[in-house]
């Protein structure tokens, strides 16, 4: 009788602890398939060489997923200032690539409310900006 109580306490904290575990993931990570919004604020623009200014401007991502395999990789639509795209993910999160003209964009997450905008302009000579974002993310 005692083991059978034992067992199943033991049950009942291996769900508890999955779950809070669950909920203490990003939500980022949770949104796999899904329609995931990045409502964000730049809260500073660098330069190649690290010379940094603070910014205050705005920017929405929506990701439309596309074809994703079942580690959340794969090709999405990406909607941003007015523009749409097709962009890569290596993963459910990131880091996320697209090309529009002649900069490629890089779009990594460092938290679960920190991401990095890196923009790579390839002309002579190539320049690059790396936009610190402050974002809350929406499903």
């Amino acid at each position: 009788m005692m083991k059978t109580a034992s067992l199943a306490v033991t049950r009942i904290l291996a769900s508890i602890i999955v779950a809070a575990t669950g909920c203490l993931l990003p939500p980022l990570l949770h949104a796999e398939g899904a329609v995931r919004i990045f409502d964000c604020k730049v809260t500073q623009r660098c330069d190649a060489a690290g010379k940094c200014a603070v910014n205050s401007d705005s920017i929405e991502f929506r990701l439309e997923p596309q074809a994703l395999a079942d580690d959340g990789s794969g090709e999405y639509i990406l909607r941003y200032r007015d523009r749409t795209v097709p962009m890569q993910a290596a993963g459910a999160a990131g880091p996320f690539l697209w090309t529009e003209q002649n900069v490629r964009y890089t779009l990594l997450v460092s938290s679960e409310t920190q991401l990095l905008l890196h923009a790579l302009t390839l002309a002579a000579p190539p320049t690059t900006t790396i936009d610190f974002l402050t974002c809350a993310v929406r499903q």
